[in-house]
C-alpha cells in the first residue's frame, strides 16, 4: 500500500500509485513515496518557519472606519494567522502580521488642519490607533443590530475561524467521491454527482463541518 511505479509519459517521468484491490491507494510522506503525474507539482523551495519579513505600507484618504478595518487585520489576537493562497486546499502557508508601533505614524484630518491653520513648525499630532480600530468594530457591530458583539458578526466570525483553523481536524482536500484520493485525478466526479443530487454547498465557515463524500 502506498507504493509507486515509475512510468514515462511524453518523455517525462512520473510516479504512478500502485492501487489496492479495491481501487484505492494511500498517500505516505517521504521522497520514496512521491506520486507525480501531470496534475500535480512538487514544491522544491519554501520559506523556513520563523522567518521574518518587514515592509512599509503607505495609505492616504481612508475614512476612520476603513483605516480601522485595515489596522484590525494587522493586529489580530494571538494564534491568528493570515493564509497565503487561501483558495487552495492547503494554501501556501500562514503568516503572522504585526504592526511595528515604533515606526507607525497615523494622522487624521484634524491634526493636518491644526498644522495648516497655525502654520507653525510643529510635529503632526498622532491619531489614536485603538480609537480608530474601535470605530471600525462599532460600525460593524451596530450594522448587525445592537445586541450582536463584534466577534459574533457572521463575516467576522468566519474570518476569525479561517485565521485560527478548525479544532476538530477536518481533512483538507478537494471534494471527492471516495475517502481515498482518486488515482486518476477525476475530482470533477464529485461536482457531477452533487449537481444531480442534493446540491450541497459550503456552509458558514464559522461552524462549517465540511462537505460530504458523494
Amino acid at each position: 500500500m502506498g507504493q509507486t511505479k515509475e512510468v514515462i509519459e511524453k518523455g517525462r517521468k512520473f510516479q504512478k500509485p500502485i492501487l489496492n484491490p479495491d481501487g484505492s491507494f494511500l498517500l505516505h510522506e517521504g521522497e520514496e513515496h512521491e506520486q507525480r503525474d501531470n496534475q500535480n507539482r512538487s514544491i522544491q523551495g519554501w520559506v523556513k518557519p520563523g522567518t521574518e519579513f518587514s515592509f512599509d505600507i503607505h495609505v492616504t484618504n481612508l475614512s476612520k472606519v476603513e483605516l480601522g478595518a485595515f489596522l484590525w487585520l494587522l493586529s489580530l489576537p494571538e494564534n491568528h494567522y493570515h493564509r497565503f493562497g487561501g483558495g487552495k486546499p492547503l494554501s501556501f502557508g500562514s503568516v503572522r502580521l504585526e504592526i511595528d508601533a515604533a515606526h507607525t505614524h497615523l494622522h487624521d484630518g484634524h491634526g493636518l488642519k491644526e498644522i495648516y491653520t497655525t502654520l507653525d513648525d510643529m510635529t503632526r499630532p498622532e491619531a489614536n490607533r485603538d480609537e480608530i480600530v474601535r470605530a471600525f468594530q462599532e460600525a460593524v457591530r451596530t450594522s448587525y443590530g445592537p445586541a450582536a458583539s463584534f466577534d459574533q458578526v457572521p463575516f467576522i466570525a468566519a474570518w476569525l475561524k479561517m485565521a485560527t483553523g478548525h479544532k476538530h481536524n477536518l481533512p483538507t482536500h478537494y471534494p471527492r467521491v471516495s475517502v481515498h484520493p482518486d488515482p486518476a485525478g477525476e475530482n470533477f466526479r464529485w461536482f457531477t454527482a452533487n449537481e444531480s443530487g442534493d446540491q450541497v454547498s459550503l456552509g458558514n465557515l464559522a461552524n462549517d463541518h465540511g462537505l460530504p463524500i458523494l
